[in-house]
């Protein structure tokens, strides 16, 4: 059986908060008002088996990844240093093992709320890679990996109708910008 470096691969990708695990109908037995002991249990469970970015565990991941030669982006439910907040972060491992970049979600929806702390803009990161851009984002009600085929014909033709960042736009009236946007960082 080849290995994905024996197939070319430089990318492994795995699902959001693949460690611990993605807490899909965890509900820690709490209502509004109300927090059991056993809910408290679970929840102690589940936070203790989330890792610090400068844990023991995410050295030997990067270990692993540094032996394997393959860029890795690991979603993890990190464990905050200070305080101990949880947050659902993708880390961003370089050939070398190195983490080269971590996004942490922004803003939670529905009981994601009630699991993981808010985010800043400071884990905005961009990377441009070999392998071009790499991008996070949500991949709704599924762990797999998504891809497309870009017919980027189409995305010309389409400026007939409507140009959003040339004739529509309004840069004397609009700015678009992220506050404290970390710079982007090339891995080559």
């Amino acid at each position: 059986m080849e290995t994905g470096a024996q197939q070319g691969c430089e990318l492994l990708l795995f699902p959001e908060s693949f460690i611990p695990c993605y807490p899909r109908g965890l509900d820690f037995k709490a209502v509004v008002g109300k927090r059991t002991d056993r809910g408290r249990d679970m929840w102690l469970d589940y936070w203790s088996n989330s890792p610090e970015i400068t844990s023991e565990h995410i050295k030997h991941i990067s270990d692993a990844v540094r032996s394997a030669g393959l860029m890795v982006a690991l979603g993890i439910t990190e464990k905050e240093s200070l305080g101990g907040t949880l947050h659902c972060s993708l880390l961003y491992f370089g050939k070398d093992g190195s983490i080269v970049g971590k996004h942490r979600k922004l803003k939670l929806t529905g009981l994601a709320r009630f699991i993981w702390g808010e985010s800043d803009d400071s884990t905005l990161t961009s990377l441009v890679t070999p392998l071009g851009k790499v991008l996070a984002g949500p991949l709704w009600n599924d762990e797999g990996l998504l891809t497309a085929e870009l017919d980027f014909a189409l995305q010309a033709k389409s400026k007939l109708d409507f140009d959003c960042i040339r004739h529509y736009a309004r840069p004397d009236v609009f700015e678009y910008r992220v506050n404290k946007q970390p710079a982007t960082i090339k891995i080559d």
